[in-house]
């Protein structure tokens, strides 16, 4: 208190300056601590749109996994379904290829039979001639028996007998080929595709 009271020193004045000085100090302090929780604030808002969109593109990635592992499979399903379907096609050509060739061989019977049936026409005039041929023994069910075919035709001159065609004979040991709905249905859908 010795020193307030003496006028040579004057520290009142120096006591202001110190209190203005610090009460500048407080109010800078607090503008920079709102200033840093704005900053904080702006931060946290970044991070959080930012982990937002990390999630987004792991959920649309996961998606896509799933997506790809399921057409993955269903494509590996198709070429499992188009192996057998070709796989049946090749058994199909197989039995046209029998039928075709005991179709042939009927034929080839037939075109003997008839070369024994055909009687030499009286000089070189056309004639008029008549055969009754009967196709050569087939194995038939014992309950019905088909009616001997009857064949009249008339031949031009100069050209060779007349080749009859037997009608083709269903085999009771090879039944028909029938193909499922489904993959019926698939071939189909593989058509529209590839139109």
């Amino acid at each position: 208190m010795a020193l307030l009271s003496d006028p040579a020193l004057d520290v009142r004045q120096y006591l202001e300056d110190l209190a203005s000085i610090a009460i500048t100090s407080a109010q800078q302090a607090e503008d920079l601590a709102v200033q840093a929780q704005a900053a904080t604030r702006k931060a946290r808002r970044g991070m959080l749109v930012l982990a937002g969109f990390a999630m987004m593109g792991l959920l649309v990635g996961v998606a896509g996994f799933a997506v790809s592992r399921s057409s993955n499979v269903r494509l590996a399903e198709i070429r499992d379904e188009m192996g057998a379907m070709h796989d049946m096609q090749r058994q199909a050509q197989d039995q046209i290829a029998d039928i075709a060739a005991q179709t042939a061989e009927q034929r080839n019977a037939i075109e003997q039979h008839d070369a024994v049936d055909v009687q030499p026409s009286m000089g070189t005039a056309p004639a008029m001639a008549t055969v009754i041929a009967q196709p050569p023994p087939t194995a038939a069910p014992p309950a019905r028996q088909p009616a001997p075919a009857t064949y009249y035709y008339q031949p031009w001159p100069d050209s060779r007998p007349a080749v009859r065609r037997a009608p083709l004979v269903r085999s009771q040991a090879t039944p028909p080929v029938v193909v499922p709905r489904f993959f019926a249905d698939i071939q189909r859908s593989v058509r529209g595709i590839f139109r």
